[in-house]
């Protein structure tokens, strides 16, 4: 049999081997087709930008309606497989830049209270400082780094010691008044005993009263007790509420209404010997009510000058007020023993209705206690340190003296910074 007749054989076999196949997977086949000639067709047009299309003859129009579904469901598959994909990095990113702005707060968080507690210590040393320049001794600034872990409600540990130039039994104060005496030193801290302490003693004495006696802690109590005060002497405990003069001239500094320029203050400030040229000036503030002492000022500073004003403010102040200051000086000098008392004669002087705006205000200013100072005898703590407030007096019906309970200056569970006083310098003090 010739050769090329075998050939042919199996190129008809080859040929019917693959139609059979094609017609048993038909639905594939057709599919494959089309797609093949879809992407051949998408594959071959590479349009020109802004160009117009060119015209399709029918074949090309068929196949195109033909394939239509097939690229619109290759499209939508195209597109959601993108917009989950960036959705997927959107998400991503939004997770790392949440975690960098969690990051961001937590530092300005930290970086916040550091501020704040900056400004408490600048506050709290501030205080000190003003202490400091006012006392004229030297001092030596300590921090307290804890309590004596077998008596902590007695002694503290500040962070000075020899090497600082502290030494045993000098005294220890803050801005509020007198903390204890140093017990122990080492090199680079001390122990504090705390006058709450009852081995712990201070001289002081009533400041009103001018009694003297001795200060010391009580056990198991937060208060001091003074003893060796005359039985004779007559000692207030608690608060008092009186309107003195000096309240008086603090209550005029706040925000209450109570100066007025009238005829009878410029015919009081004329029998002054006040010039008659400067009550010319001020005809022209005659009858305006001003709310406070301050803007008083400033309208006078801006009508005489401020030099003028500077010399003749204290005669001006004292005849111009009106209103409820004026009210006020009908209760100089009277003592009342409770807050509620007070304000019962306050609304009858005032009214109640400014009784009750103002009362806030006055309050601040008309609460007195018996004061105890230290003395400055036994040469350990200069004289005129704040030592507490009379809260209580015990009198018994025998003996030559009486007892008295005073509630300490120093919170005593705040301290954080304290003063040292060199005791040369202190010994020094009258």
């Amino acid at each position: 049999m010739p050769k090329y007749v075998l050939c042919q054989d199996n190129a008809v076999f080859v040929v019917k081997s693959m139609l059979n196949l094609l017609t048993r997977h038909r639905h594939v086949s057709l599919f494959l087709l089309f797609l093949f000639i879809s992407l051949a067709l998408l594959s071959s047009e590479h349009p020109v930008k802004n160009a117009l299309p060119e015209s399709t003859n029918i074949l090309e129009r068929g196949m195109l309606l033909i394939l239509q579904p097939f690229q619109q469901a290759v499209s939508a598959i195209r597109t959601q497989t993108q917009d989950i994909w960036q959705h997927y990095i959107a998400l991503v990113h939004l997770s790392e830049e949440n975690q960098r702005l969690h990051e961001k707060i937590s530092q300005l968080q930290a970086e916040k209270n550091r501020y704040y507690e900056n400004a408490l210590a600048y506050e709290r040393l501030e205080g000190i400082q003003e202490l400091m320049a006012d006392r004229q001794f030297s001092t030596i600034l300590a921090s307290v780094i804890g309590h004596d872990p077998t008596n902590h409600s007695n002694t503290i540990i500040v962070n000075r010691g020899s090497e600082h130039g502290v030494q045993e039994n000098w005294p220890v104060i803050t801005q509020d008044g007198i903390v204890g005496v140093t017990a122990s030193v080492s090199r680079k801290s001390a122990k504090v005993l705390l006058l709450t302490d009852p081995n712990c003693n201070v001289s002081a004495l009533i400041q009103r009263t001018r009694d003297q006696g001795v200060v010391g802690g009580q056990v198991r109590k937060e208060a001091y007790v003074m003893k060796y005060i005359k039985r004779r002497s007559v000692i207030r405990e608690g608060t008092i509420f009186q309107v003195t003069d000096q309240a008086l001239s603090q209550i005029a500094k706040e925000d209450i209404p109570g100066y007025v320029l009238t005829h009878e203050t410029l015919t009081h400030l004329q029998e002054e010997f006040i010039p008659a040229d400067i009550l010319i000036i001020l005809e022209s503030l005659k009858d305006q009510q001003y709310p406070n002492q301050k803007r008083f000022i400033k309208a006078l500073e801006a009508t005489l000058g401020k030099e003028q004003a500077d010399w003749y403010k204290g005669s001006i102040l004292q005849y111009a007020q009106s209103g409820i200051l004026a009210q006020l000086q009908a209760l100089t000098n009277q003592q009342y023993h409770t807050e509620q008392q007070f304000l019962q004669a306050l609304a009858a002087t005032i009214g109640k209705e400014q009784a009750d705006t103002y009362k806030t205000r006055i309050l601040r200013h008309v609460q007195e206690q018996e004061t105890v100072i230290s003395s400055g005898v036994g040469g350990i703590y200069p004289k005129g340190l704040m030592v507490g407030h009379v809260s209580k007096v015990i009198k018994q019906d025998y003996g030559l003296f009486q007892e008295i309970e005073v509630a300490p200056a120093v919170n005593f569970s705040k301290l954080e910074e304290v003063l040292i006083i060199r005791r040369n310098d202190a010994t020094a003090e009258p």
